[in-house]
């Protein structure tokens, strides 16, 4: 499970417990600064950073990716050969006939650790009260560099495997025609989540329910996988 941009892996907090209780061994960790500081940190150093995370265990059945961490999941789910791709609001990659947009001009550091409740609120309109205080003492500071690279559009592998978008309906940090366009892309199936915001469907009142439907959609996504191997046997 990848997060976004200016998050960390306590945005998949209600996603984690749902999919381990189902028996699932959950991968999800804090993206960190490159080598040369924040500022310089690329999305090759997250990309570099990502691909480490299983670090000997067996490659991951699937990539689950938020926002740049839909992006960052596109290159996972083609390095470990995953069998099902889940991407929720995924920033565009070059070549899916949309481009994220950003809302001003991008510095070199973006200091969102210093995002008030209120901004938060703003974000989260979705969220219970005490999400919101919860996710407003958590945000990190993110690298420009990383933004501007997304917003060029950044190249990225098209999936090989069965691929779900999740669209949040009220989604302004990446509109919904985007992320339908990233879906027309990979030819991938779409869950559209009424009411949600950008991060609505990790941290908002339809996150639980959206991992219940990103893991049922994985596990029959295996599932007919594991026919087609029978049947080639």
């Amino acid at each position: 499970m990848i997060h976004g941009a200016g998050g960390g892996a306590w945005e998949f907090r209600l996603w984690r417990r749902v999919f381990e209780r189902a028996g699932w061994a959950v991968i999800a960790e804090d993206l960190r600064p490159g080598p040369q500081g924040l500022a310089r940190t690329s999305l090759a150093d997250y990309r570099a950073q990502v691909l480490e995370w299983p670090r000997g265990a067996l490659a991951p059945d699937a990539a689950i990716g938020a926002s740049m961490g839909g992006w960052l999941a596109l290159h996972a789910a083609e390095a470990w050969r995953a069998e099902a791709l889940v991407l929720i609001n995924p920033v565009p990659p070059c070549g899916a006939a949309a481009r994220w947009q950003p809302a001003g001009p991008i510095p070199e550091i973006v200091p969102w650790s210093r995002s008030t409740l209120q901004d938060t609120a703003l974000a989260l309109p979705d969220a219970d009260p005490a999400v919101v205080r919860w996710a407003a003492a958590r945000w990190r500071d993110e690298s420009g560099l990383v933004l501007r690279e997304l917003a060029a559009g950044a190249e990225a592998p098209r999936p090989s495997c069965p691929t779900l978008v999740v669209v949040s309906e009220r989604d302004t940090d990446v509109p919904p025609e985007a992320s339908l366009a990233v879906a027309r892309w990979c030819g991938a199936e779409t869950a559209a989540i009424p009411g949600a915001s950008h991060v609505g469907p990790l941290l908002g009142s339809s996150a639980s329910s959206c991992a219940r439907l990103a893991l049922d959609w994985i596990q029959r996504a295996l599932a007919s996988h594991a026919r087609r191997e029978r049947d080639h046997e």
